[in-house]
């Protein structure tokens, strides 16, 4: 993909740099894109000689009979095509931003957290590594939304995606503090070396944090940013790549999603495999310690008998390094402090601070930054409030929990100092989550061949009182929940004057739709019970 513009200076020459158009465009290109962080290129313009002679700058590139190169390098921009944004880059390595939609990368990444610490494996050939690189494979069937999601990277990449369905998505997994992993070739089990090697990132990457992707050859680097995407073509020395030490400091792990793919006989596209490829633990790290000076080389004249070289002063042992006073605890929601008389916001001893222009990634590793610097800050609680504004809400006062009760704590996270040392009593981890309901707006149906079924002679119905249609959600789906026999719940308003009365009908039946279509379904709810709380 190439630069093009409409030039409003003369050009001078057909065939060789433009000077007058040069220098317009380099400023152009220079001012506009130079804090980008892309790499370099050169800028081509489309010209097409005018009837005085000269040349004009022409608008569309694909259609101009003639292109010049102009002088200078030019930062690299990017192309649109179908609303996702493909970035330039060198020969055989290509980055293309949401490949798959943040609803599935947040679902993914809520997948891959509850999975047990039991369930991690060393990565192919790097069991020495364990403590700061693991290796999963995500399950995928059953999973709507990641089934879409492989579909998707099938989709953008042409690859046949249905060995990746079956067998599971391969995650990485980089703990905060891992080093650097050397430059290498992917290779995979009995030394195959796939095709391409997709790397799809589930957590962004940023300044100070480290983790992104290198390619010493044509020096290129690339930050992660959630649901995009990096394809390497395997077998080129400029493809051979690596990974940045990640800050002990970072504020979660580096996910990735890895996929290799392979060409099978006679396929007509590639194919995803489920399998983590790499390199193997004896790759050298991607900058070598300095070597000491080399010893000059013997003269061929005899000499005397050496002097022994006098015994190094012993390397003194490594200072350990000091106990921290505290660790960060991060929960979900707005800071609390939660006793036997309730919980408290504590916002009349809290200050705040407005954090813009910046991602709330930003806010909150700036806003933990300065908590971390205060000995009498407790807690911070970052809420995002636009795409580019958060507030930060230093505590002083003790917190020990986190509510979302609210809309906006729903987008706040809270960090908590939870001080070091084996006196500290940490809160049990809790049980993987179960995929979430179902919940779709109008009457529960079961739909065979086009066919809607409402199952309502095998359902049963329960009056509920509650002070909202939610709460009555809440409480239906518990009755659900503790039938393991019930398959899906629907919830509607009484006809009645009184507004907390709500009917709750429970179904044995198969639910996998819903309708709208009278007056009372559209004002209906239905929850389907997730697969993980249905009897085997």
């Amino acid at each position: 993909m190439l630069f093009a513009f409409a030039s409003a200076a003369v050009a001078t020459a057909v065939g060789s740099n433009v000077d007058a158009g040069s220098a317009v465009h380099y400023n152009l290109i220079s001012t506009t894109t130079a804090n980008m962080g892309l790499q370099s290129s050169p800028l081509q313009e489309c010209v097409q000689p005018n009837e005085s002679g000269t040349t004009v700058g022409f608008t569309n590139l694909s259609d101009c009979p003639l292109t010049v190169e102009l002088k200078g390098s030019f930062l690299e921009g990017s192309g649109q095509h179908d609303d996702k944004w493909i970035q330039r880059s060198p020969d055989h390595i290509s980055l293309q931003t949401a490949v798959i939609s943040n609803r599935a990368v947040g679902h993914a990444v809520s997948r891959v957290k509850s999975v047990a610490p039991t369930k991690w494996f060393p990565c192919r050939g790097q069991g020495s590594q364990f403590e700061w690189k693991q290796c999963f494979n995500l399950p995928v069937l059953g999973d709507r939304i990641l089934e879409d999601a492989v579909n998707m990277i099938g989709a953008a990449y042409d690859l046949d995606v249905s060995e990746l369905a079956r067998d599971g998505i391969p995650i990485i997994r980089y703990l905060p503090g891992a080093p650097a992993v050397g430059v290498h070739g992917d290779v995979g089990d009995h030394g195959e070396v796939p095709e391409t090697t997709l790397v799809l990132y589930l957590t962004d990457g940023g300044p100070r944090v480290g983790g992104r992707t290198f390619f010493p050859g044509p020096q290129y680097y690339v930050t992660p940013k959630r649901g995009s995407c990096l394809s390497i073509e395997n077998g080129h020395n400029s493809t051979r790549h690596g990974v940045e030490a990640l800050s002990s400091t970072a504020l979660h792990d580096r996910l990735v999603i890895q996929i290799p793919t392979r060409r099978k006989a006679h396929a007509t596209m590639l194919s995803a495999y489920s399998q983590h490829v790499s390199a193997t633990e004896k790759t050298p790290s991607p900058t070598p310690a300095p070597t000491a000076a080399p010893t000059a080389a013997p003269t061929s004249a005899p000499t005397a008998a050496p002097t022994a070289a006098p015994t190094a002063a012993p390397t003194a042992a490594p200072t350990a390094a000091p106990t921290p006073a505290f660790v960060w605890e991060t929960q979900s929601g707005c800071c609390r402090e939660k006793n036997e008389k309730g919980a408290f916001n504590h916002h009349l001893t809290s200050t705040k601070e407005t954090i813009s222009p910046a991602t709330n990634y930003e806010a909150v590793t700036n806003c933990t930054a300065t908590c971390n610097e205060d000995n009498s800050c407790t807690a911070v609680e970052v809420t995002a409030k636009k795409a580019t504004t958060s507030v930060c809400e230093f505590h002083t006062s003790r917190i020990n929990s986190a509510t979302r009760a609210t809309k906006s704590c729903k987008k706040a996270i809270c960090k908590v100092k939870v001080p070091y040392g084996d006196s500290v009593t940490f809160p049990p981890t809790p049980a993987p989550p179960v995929a979430p309901w179902d919940e779709k707006r109008g009457c529960c149906r079961h739909v065979v061949d086009k066919i809607k079924y409402s199952h309502q002679d095998t359902a049963q119905s329960q009056d509920i009182d509650a002070p909202s249609f939610s709460a009555a959600t809440v409480e239906c789906q518990k009755l659900c929940k503790d039938e393991t026999a019930f398959t899906a719940v629907e919830v509607r308003q009484q006809k009645k004057k009184k507004m907390t009365a709500f009917k709750c009908e429970l179904h044995f039946a198969t639910i996998n739709s819903s309708t709208r279509t009278s007056k009372s379904c559209k004002k209906a709810m239905c929850a389907i019970k997730p697969i993980d709380l249905r009897p085997d």
